[in-house]
């Protein structure tokens, strides 16, 4: 399925957004068992892949912005002895670990492209 790129997007968005096939099916128009063959469908699930770390990469970058800002925060709380700030430490704390997490995954992500990319060069060669 190659050659429709219109129809391929539409899909991949129905997948990123959606929780099963059958709600893509719905969204599309698609029927699941076509669906279910398309990602079996080795140049599809790529794209598909690629849109995923795609997305995941804007996640990140998004969570960076505001890591500084939580940072801030908690050291404003850390030296502010009259505030009780456990809800702000809380949220800042979820930020920070969440920003560190998909760091991490986006960094594996690269790796494994890195090797996917160097395995397929010397399998040519």
């Amino acid at each position: 399925m190659t050659k429709n790129t219109g129809k391929e997007e539409k899909i991949i968005s129905a997948l990123l957004e959606c929780n099963s096939l059958a709600e893509v099916s719905a969204k599309t128009g698609i029927p699941s068992r076509t669906l279910y063959t398309l990602l079996q469908d080795r140049t599809f699930k790529q794209k598909l892949n690629t849109a995923k770390s795609n997305m995941l990469s804007q996640a990140v970058a998004k969570l960076n912005n505001y890591t500084a800002l939580c940072v801030d925060i908690l050291a404003e709380i850390a030296q502010d002895n009259e505030q009780n700030g456990q809800i702000r430490v809380s949220a800042c704390k979820a930020v920070l670990d969440t920003a560190g997490r998909l760091n991490e995954q986006t960094d594996i992500t690269s790796r494994i492209e890195e090797l996917e990319q160097f395995q397929a060069e010397n399998s040519r060669n």
